[in-house]
């Protein structure tokens, strides 16, 4: 069970209109896009109990702890070379059920670096080559961290995730499938799967009941705008946002102020005050987020043309 108890939702003092809502810019005046990028809708609730699961660096998520200690099983979209949000989900519940996924690594690659770093690291520590003695020592560090994470419980599936299932492809459903028995707000997904998240979207709604939460990082916001606020709509017809970041690696478009890719957090809204309010805070929050790149700035978030 949850250690966050579950109310029935009401309607929220703030107006969440939708994208169908806006008015597009009067004939003949200077063309300002951000009217296209549904800002508004952006803005999280006031919600308590968030904390940082994960590197203090690219890879980690804002989350209720809570949700992910209570939590039965997880599904990881998306893995790439960081898995310290992974990691930190095993220590802290180590009775969830743990699903990865992603083509792009692959368990014999890591047998490959771990049997290179076993063979040249002492070659090259005894010849003083520290730029390769490091680059064998990280090689060996990393496939180490992978096979002990993706064991028992914890498994990986090299395959894309996407809206159906294919040679090569994986579903939403079928996942929750493998998972076995699943209670209702039982399961957390995080998914960064880099464009393919607006496939997956529709069946995240329909399995809706059995996800207490969804960080997710979503992509092309200037490049294709209405299909984010699509996308956003139908998740807000189960959630709430709690958080949101803007993803500094991606570039900030002036035209849409605000950036390309961003790490939104929701909660189902049967988990999230009955009466939600806007959260007053100013988005980087410093408690919680830090800059994707650490040579560079975080964006600062405007959900209003009106704020400065």
């Amino acid at each position: 069970m949850s250690h966050v108890k579950s109310v029935a939702h009401s309607s929220c003092p703030f107006k969440v209109s939708t994208f169908r809502d806006q008015v597009e810019p009067p004939a003949g005046q200077t063309v300002y896009l951000s009217w296209m990028l549904h800002r508004e809708q952006l803005r999280p609730i006031a919600y308590d109990g968030l904390e940082r699961i994960g590197a203090m660096a690219d890879g980690g998520y804002v989350v209720d702890g809570r949700l992910i200690d209570s939590a039965t099983a997880v599904l990881s979209l998306g893995l790439g070379y960081e898995w310290t949000f992974d990691e930190a989900v095993r220590g802290r519940n180590p009775s969830a059920v743990i699903i990865g996924v992603d083509p792009t690594i692959q368990p014999g690659k890591f047998v490959g670096m771990l049997i290179r770093s076993i063979l040249k690291v002492p070659m090259y520590g005894l010849i003083g080559q520290r730029k390769a003695l490091g680059r064998h020592l990280r090689y060996g560090r990393v496939a180490r961290q992978y096979f002990r994470l993706f064991r028992g419980s914890i498994r990986h599936i090299q395959k894309m995730v996407s809206a159906v299932d294919g040679p090569n492809d994986i579903s939403l459903p079928t996942l929750i499938g493998m998972l076995g028995a699943v209670p209702n707000l039982g399961l957390v997904v995080k998914m960064d799967i880099e464009g393919s998240e607006y496939e997956v979207i529709p069946s995240i709604c329909e399995h809706a009941h059995l996800v207490s939460t969804l960080t997710a990082e979503f992509h092309d916001l200037t490049t294709k705008p209405e299909r984010f606020n699509q996308g956003i709509e139908r998740l807000l017809e189960h959630f709430r946002i709690v958080h949101i970041h803007g993803n500094n690696y991606a570039p900030y478009s002036k035209e849409l102020d605000f950036p390309d890719v961003v790490e939104i957090t929701f909660i189902h809204r049967d988990l999230c005050p009955p009466s939600c309010q806007p959260s007053s805070k100013r988005y980087p929050d410093a408690l919680l987020d830090v800059p994707n790149d650490p040579e560079k700035e975080d964006y600062e978030l405007r959900f209003s043309a009106d704020e400065i």
